[in-house]
């Protein structure tokens, strides 16, 4: 199922034996185009003090929601464990380091050895909350801005974008595809993509076609 991860800003987010704090943000790994952790605030339990889920940690459950609980994210560790978890400090992006740490703690896999890395190096990963308001821009110009991720709930791999296009169609929201992506360029705040305008626009007229054929 494909979900986007901008809209779980928020949540509630529990452990197995009881409250940790809600979604504050999320981390995404921009060359390989996924989501590495989600991140927590743990309001009055530990100061608010941040605490980072990867996938792992919500078992066979998408994002940890149940039926029983639809309101509720729920990781499949104890509150102990979590407290007694890696502190991550305040600066960010998060370190490898920090991550290593995080993995040794909760005997997660480093999803970094799949590539060859070591453990010292790697691209930071980037805070989903901060990119998703970063304008995109097209071979040739700006149009609209990020605000959201697409993403297979049980993978957690990005799949498209989520983008407004502003002025150029005003309210329009079109998703542009992960294979369209080219890369995130922080200092200018944009992601970029292989696409032109007209492209986009051409997606925003489709897109509107099939809701109005589907009678939506």
């Amino acid at each position: 199922m494909i979900q986007n991860v901008t809209q779980l800003i928020g949540n509630k987010l529990g452990a197995a034996d009881g409250d940790v704090g809600f979604v504050k943000d999320f981390y995404l790994d921009d060359e390989a185009w996924v989501v590495r952790y989600l991140a927590v605030d743990t309001e009055q339990w530990l100061g608010g003090r941040e605490v980072l889920f990867s996938p792992p940690s919500f078992g066979a459950r998408a994002f940890g929601f149940s039926r029983s609980e639809p309101e509720v994210m729920r990781v499949t560790l104890n509150r102990q464990r979590i407290e007694n978890s890696p502190a991550l400090g305040t600066v960010r992006p998060v370190s490898r380091a920090q991550e290593a740490a995080y993995c040794r703690h909760y005997g997660w896999p480093p999803y970094w050895q799949a590539g060859g890395a070591e453990e010292g190096v790697g691209r930071p990963l980037l805070s989903g909350l901060a990119v998703a308001g970063f304008r995109l821009r097209a071979r040739d110009g700006h149009i609209g801005k990020v605000t959201g991720f697409e993403v297979d709930d049980k993978t957690w791999e990005i799949r498209a974008l989520v983008v407004d296009i502003g002025h150029w169609w005003r309210g329009k929201t079109i998703l542009v595809k992960l294979e369209d992506l080219v890369r995130v360029v922080v200092a200018d705040a944009v992601v970029e993509v292989a696409l032109k305008r007209s492209d986009i626009l051409a997606t925003a007229r489709n897109q509107t076609a099939c809701v109005q054929g589907a009678g939506v």
